[in-house]
């Protein structure tokens, strides 16, 4: 059980925010792309324009020669809308944890999984796509407590998850 859930679940880096990341490092280490996750990675729940937060992690993410998209399961037009208030380009109902949409952006960008990482704040949604597609994942500590009872209820397995796998 503790092996399924460090294939499935364990990010490759565990970070307090986005604003927290060495996206130079990232660069240093092949990553090319990155990939993240708009509710409680880069914006507070339910946000459809970027914040000042969100946009000094783009200019980090870009200054240090990194492409970002924005991958969310948020509505497409609320994707668009927020990737469109940060410059960046976007997919909505990516279906994560599904790596098909993710997979998609790759291969539309024309690079190995290998080279991009998803950035997101669950285990349940963006870690395991990225582990599903086989790309780096780097999970960030939500950026607001407020959330829906759904996400509520996924945090408690996601607590659990990452008791089990840390265990020995």
């Amino acid at each position: 059980m503790k092996n399924w859930l460090t294939k499935n679940f364990q990010p490759d880096m565990i970070s307090e925010g986005v604003d927290s990341i060495d996206f130079e490092r990232l660069k240093a280490e092949g990553i090319k792309l990155l990939l993240l996750d708009i509710d409680n990675t880069l914006a507070v729940h339910g946000s459809h324009s970027a914040d000042d937060y969100a946009h000094a992690a783009i200019g980090n993410m870009k200054d240090a020669g990194l492409d970002v998209f924005i991958l969310s399961n948020a509505k497409r037009h609320r994707a668009r809308s927020y990737a469109d208030s940060l410059g960046v380009e976007s997919e909505g109902m990516a279906y994560k944890p599904s790596p098909k949409v993710l997979l998609s952006v790759c291969s539309q960008k024309n690079l190995d999984p290998v080279s991009v990482c998803m950035i997101g704040d669950q285990l349940l949604t963006d870690i395991w796509a990225a582990r599903r597609a086989g790309v780096k994942s780097i999970l960030v500590n939500p950026r607001s407590a407020h959330e829906d009872l759904h996400i509520r209820f996924k945090r408690m397995i996601e607590k659990l998850i990452l008791k089990i796998s840390k265990s020995s």
